[in-house]
């Protein structure tokens, strides 16, 4: 027998041995976790509201989202994927979601790959007690599910993970967003950069000589958040016979919504300004209203000051339409991309993003697009992140659970966006 053979057998002999350890300790770190969510019968709520009560010690004394603290409280009980099953579940949100289809979204993979964990160590609860909410066990029923003491506490994080999932799904929010930033209140101290080229240009000097003296200026103003939130209500016996894998996903859309919602806030804020002394958005009209041109594309382009890159054009189907049907687009689409692929066109190299006028914005009509450059535009600011509380109505047997979030959007640049009016 050969050296390598020797050592594959000796390998084998093992294997039922460890992988029999593994499995107890995977079990202990299950029953560790299920003491940490689970909460006396008389309170099944008292878990998830220790999580809105919770301030981090070593983060400026900041509220963490309830999907987030699961997920970390999970993993310091020793529930964690695997490698391959980190990699599988990862692998099918970010198809789910149709993450980088069209384009990149480097700052949307890594939520989803994020979120992703997170609800994987969910779903193991679930199998632990009996409920498997997995999307292969289609059968699982609320009823089953929410009957134990464990999974009644966790019934809030199953409709904020879904929730979640919802938001993620849709990818023009992320765009708008160069960075969202956690505070601990229902306003944040935003900072604008406002310095001139002046401020910031270094110059030529010789030898022995001083130079120019460079200074970083910044404006500090208030921002205010708002707060979103819904009441979703629903019969027992709705409730009793509803199958989790439904339930999941009505949720999800119910997040959808809330996604358009927050993004036409973000879009009234990236046009309008922030009611903080920041100012419209600069405009570049078409050259003939209602009948746009190549050159008016261009145009919007280079109303960008040196050193912008804009990379995103945010536009309704009315725009769309009318960039597709330019000549400059129209021949090279013929047969090859749009017709076979479903992909888009990047007019100058930008990704093109869909996002239709509902008229909340009165700003961003059929006739209007945003071109910006997507590092620089926006910044979010959130609050807590997303809380569901849920209570049962006995008297008329219903139960109840309310969503809300703390959100607020500032500009960072206003140089680095811009609309195009006119279309």
């Amino acid at each position: 027998m050969s050296l390598a053979l020797l050592e594959k057998g000796i390998d084998d002999q093992f294997v039922p041995e460890v992988r029999a350890k593994i499995a107890a300790e995977r079990e202990k770190s299950m029953e560790a976790l299920t003491k940490k969510t689970a909460a006396p019968e008389s309170d099944p709520a008292a878990f998830h509201r220790g999580i809105q009560n919770w301030r981090s010690e070593d983060a400026d004394d900041l509220a963490v989202s309830s999907v987030r603290y699961f997920g970390e409280l999970a993993r310091s009980e020793g529930v964690y994927p695997t490698a391959s099953e980190k990699a599988f579940w990862e692998t099918y949100w970010l198809k789910k979601l149709k993450v980088n289809q069209r384009f990149e979204e480097p700052r949307r993979e890594f939520r989803v790959r994020e979120f992703a964990n997170d609800w994987w160590s969910l779903m193991k609860l679930f199998e632990a007690q009996k409920a498997p909410a997995w999307p292969e066990h289609p059968n699982a029923t609320v009823q089953k599910a929410f009957t134990t003491n464990a999974l009644q506490s966790v019934f809030p994080l199953f409709f904020d993970t879904n929730i979640v999932a919802g938001i993620l799904a849709n990818p023009v929010l992320e765009r708008l967003v160069m960075t969202s930033i956690p505070v601990n209140s229902h306003t944040a101290t935003h900072l604008k950069m406002t310095e001139t080229d002046a401020d910031t240009t270094m110059s030529e000097g010789g030898e022995g000589t001083t130079f120019v003296q460079m200074v970083i200026k910044e404006a500090e103003r208030t921002v205010k958040l708002k707060k979103f939130g819904g009441e979703l209500m629903w019969t027992y016996e709705v409730m009793r016979l509803q199958r989790l894998n439904v339930l999941a996903l009505s949720i999800q859309r119910i997040g959808q919504r809330y996604n358009q919602l927050q993004t036409d806030y973000a879009l009234s804020v990236l046009i309008d300004g922030d009611g903080a002394g920041d100012g419209a958005i600069t405009d570049s009209a078409a050259t003939t209203t209602g009948t746009p041109v190549y050159g008016d594309l261009v145009n919007a382009e280079f109303v960008f000051p040196q050193g912008y890159e804009p990379d995103t054009i945010v536009a309704p189907k009315e725009v769309i339409k009318k960039l597709y049907t330019m000549a400059e687009y129209k021949d090279p689409l013929a047969g090859i991309l749009h017709q076979t692929t479903g992909n888009t066109v990047n007019p100058l190299g930008m990704d093109l993003v869909r996002w239709d006028s509902t008229g909340r914005v009165s700003t961003y009509a059929a006739t209007n697009a945003v071109m910006l450059d997507s590092d620089l535009a926006l910044v979010q600011y959130t609050e807590g992140g997303i809380i569901t509380e849920t209570e049962r109505i006995i008297r008329a047997q219903w139960e109840r659970a309310v969503t809300t979030q703390w959100v607020g959007y500032a500009v960072w640049d206003r140089s680095a966006a811009i609309r195009l009016t006119g279309w």
